[in-house]
This record gives C-alpha cells, sequence and structure tokens, in this order.
C-alpha cells in the first residue's frame, strides 16, 4: 500500500504489535495475569 492510507495502517500496526509485545514481556499485564491465575490454582 502506498500514500497516507498505507502510511497510516502501517503505523497502527506497529503501534499494536508493540503493545502486544509489551502486554506479554514479563511485568506485562498478560504476564502479571498468567502468574496470578497459576498462583490461585496452586492455592486451590
Amino acid at each position: 500500500m502506498d500514500g497516507k492510507k498505507g502510511q497510516e495502517i502501517r503505523k497502527n500496526a506497529k503501534k499494536w504489535k508493540d503493545l502486544a509485545r509489551q502486554a506479554f514481556d514479563e511485568g506485562g499485564s498478560s504476564d502479571k495475569n498468567i502468574k496470578d491465575f497459576v498462583s490461585d490454582l496452586a492455592q486451590s
């Protein structure tokens, strides 16, 4: 894709990719949620 629309789509895709990577990195929201879930299972 060329032009402004293509640039906008690539910019948004990179933004969402970076946000997803942060969520899955250690200390990110997904990492924390998984640790909390496993901790809850272990206590049951």
